[in-house]
């Protein structure tokens, strides 16, 4: 089973970095194929003072400065609604579902909005994966 254990400060330990780059062996961003271990770990929904439990492996995730900047000022919206899966949706709505397995653009297929909503329900229900 998945241990998500929360720590209340904006500093990742190290115990939790090692976790987090077990599960995530690639940066995150779309199609991206650098090495999660040259990256930064990054809060998937922004690190709020005094709000407690919020650094946690089920959101955080390897990016870039590059790929940070894009989320925080490009317009590029990220969640995390399972550890290790992650949706980005482009500042023109393209979406983009990242797993261990790779990028999948979910609009680039013709049965994209029935199988992006399948995707979207799964990743977002409280079950555990398959």
């Amino acid at each position: 089973p998945y241990a998500d254990v929360a720590v209340d400060s904006y500093e990742i330990p190290e115990w939790m970095r090692r976790q987090v780059l077990l599960r995530d062996t690639w940066e995150l961003f779309p199609y991206s194929s650098r090495s999660a271990r040259r990256q930064d770990l990054d809060h998937t929904r922004p690190y709020r003072r005094g709000e407690k439990g919020q650094t946690r492996a089920s959101n955080l995730g390897p990016l870039s400065r590059k790929a940070h900047r894009a989320k925080t000022h490009g317009g590029w919206l990220l969640e995390q609604p399972r550890p290790g899966i992650f949706w980005w949706t482009s500042p023109s709505g393209r979406r983009y579902r990242i797993t261990p397995h790779g990028t999948f653009a979910m609009s680039d297929r013709p049965d994209a909005p029935a199988l992006d909503r399948l995707l979207w329900d799964h990743d977002h229900s409280g079950e555990s994966p398959p």
